[in-house]
């Protein structure tokens, strides 16, 4: 079934209104538009149908009268007021904002079907309701394109939740947290089970693991899955060095650990970094007195 295609932006909001309301029964097109070349190769033809669009969305049935060349000069009012625009200089502009004001233009006559459309709806309803065939396969049933069939079933509530085409069915949840509790990267769960990493992480979504959850247990794995996380460092072992008037430099020796790691635990025991700058100049300040 050939298609009818009108954007708002050629239209304008008024004419777009009134082809949402069925109110428009004629367009002007350029030879370049496929509804045109359709027509000129004689493919759909007089009493024919056709799925009128408004950007790419569908509007309904309407049937095919006549299409004739025309020009400007011969373009009037009732021309006009079909296309759904109130004046000639309307259409004119609807015509520039198209980009073929000067080009040959072909007037085209159709007029909507409102019964046929309601009845291949309610076919298309029962279809949903009864048959698990694609959105394809159910358009071409009932005469309509996928993105009508897809809009009617999101109206009256019968979208269907279909799994990828890919989807990796062998891959479960319990697989991936097996592997995941035993302190594996994502990237290692997906090469054990040779499958994206992508897949892994929607597992564990599936799990109710989120991603900030992911992100804090990698930080504690380095990049071989191994816990690289000082649990022998304690926010009380590094208090006692702090308040023995040692700096963050010689705690991290003393500790043998990294600066940041000591930073970290001061963090947590509340002491910000302004106060361990402050302090450290204070430190600086007494050994050179010293």
């Amino acid at each position: 079934m050939e298609q009818l295609h009108f954007t708002i932006k050629v239209l304008g909001p008024l004419a777009a209104y009134r082809l949402k309301e069925h109110q428009v029964t004629q367009t002007i097109q350029s030879y370049s538009s496929s509804i045109v070349q359709a027509l000129l190769s004689s493919r759909p033809k007089v009493g024919d149908q056709m799925e009128v669009m408004l950007n790419r969305r569908p509007l309904g049935l309407a049937e095919y009268i006549t299409m004739d060349v025309v020009n400007w000069e011969s373009l009037n009012l009732s021309d006009a007021r079909r296309c759904g625009f109130d004046t000639v200089d309307d259409l004119g502009q609807s015509l520039k904002r198209a980009g073929y004001s000067l080009r040959p233009l072909y007037r085209l006559l159709f007029f909507w079907l409102e019964e046929h459309a309601e009845t291949s709806k309610d076919k298309l309803i029962k279809l949903l309701c009864q048959s698990d065939a694609t959105y394809v396969e159910i358009a071409k049933r009932v005469g309509r394109s996928r993105q009508w069939v897809h809009q009617v079933a999101n109206e009256v509530g019968l979208t269907r939740n279909r799994q990828p085409r890919y989807y990796r069915s062998d891959i479960t949840v319990d697989k991936v947290l097996d592997y995941y509790h035993q302190d594996m990267l994502e990237k290692d769960i997906a090469r054990t089970l040779n499958c994206d990493v992508t897949t892994v992480r929607k597992r564990l979504r599936e799990a109710g693991i989120s991603k900030s959850e992911c992100l804090s247990r990698s930080m504690k794995l380095n990049w071989r899955g191994e816990r690289h996380y000082r649990d022998d460092i304690t926010v009380e072992g590094v208090l006692k060095l702090y308040h023995s008037n040692l700096s963050i430099k010689d705690i991290a020796k003393t500790l043998s650990c990294n600066q940041a790691t000591v930073r970290n635990r001061l963090k947590k025991a509340g002491i910000s970094s302004s106060e361990n700058y402050s302090r450290a100049a204070r430190l600086r300040a007494r050994r050179k007195r010293g």
